[in-house]
C-alpha cells in the first residue's frame, strides 16, 4: 500500500514538474523573417511555421529581423512585431505569434498577433520603436 502511494506521489510530483512552455511562429509575411530569442535566432520562411520548445518560466525579450521584398524602398514595423518581450508563468504556456506585411507605395510594413494561452500570464509588451 505504501510503495504505491510513494509511486503516486513521485509521478504526481514528476507531472507537475514537466516543462511545455512553447512559442509557435507563423510568418505569413511576404519575406522570410528570424526569430531572436534567448541567444538563437530562428528563421521562418514565407508560409512557414516553426515552433521553439522547452522555455523555462521567466519573461524574455525577442526581436526580429526581416527580410525587404523587391521594390521596398523602405520599412516601417506596427506594434510589437519589431520587438517585445513574453512571459511564461507556467509550465504549459504556449504563445502564438502570427507576422503578416504589407507593400504599398513601396513602404514595407511588418505586422505581427500575439496570443497566449496563459490567462493569468502578464503576457507581452511592446518594447520596440
Amino acid at each position: 500500500m505504501y510503495r504505491l502511494l510513494f509511486y503516486f506521489l513521485i509521478s504526481l510530483l514528476f507531472i507537475s514538474c514537466v516543462n511545455n512552455n512553447k512559442i509557435t511562429i507563423i510568418n505569413n509575411a511576404q519575406e522570410q523573417i528570424t526569430f531572436n530569442f534567448r541567444a538563437s535566432q530562428t528563421p521562418v520562411a514565407s508560409g512557414s511555421n516553426v515552433t521553439i520548445k522547452d522555455i523555462p518560466n521567466g519573461t524574455y525579450l525577442y526581436s526580429t529581423i526581416f527580410t525587404l521584398p523587391a521594390g521596398a524602398t523602405s520599412w516601417t514595423t506596427s506594434g510589437n512585431a519589431g520587438s517585445g518581450s513574453l512571459t511564461f508563468l507556467r509550465n504549459q504556456t504556449t504563445y502564438m505569434i502570427i507576422y503578416s506585411s504589407t507593400l504599398i507605395d513601396g513602404v514595407y510594413t511588418l505586422y505581427s498577433s500575439v496570443s497566449s494561452t496563459d490567462t493569468v500570464s502578464s503576457g507581452h509588451s511592446i518594447t520596440g520603436p
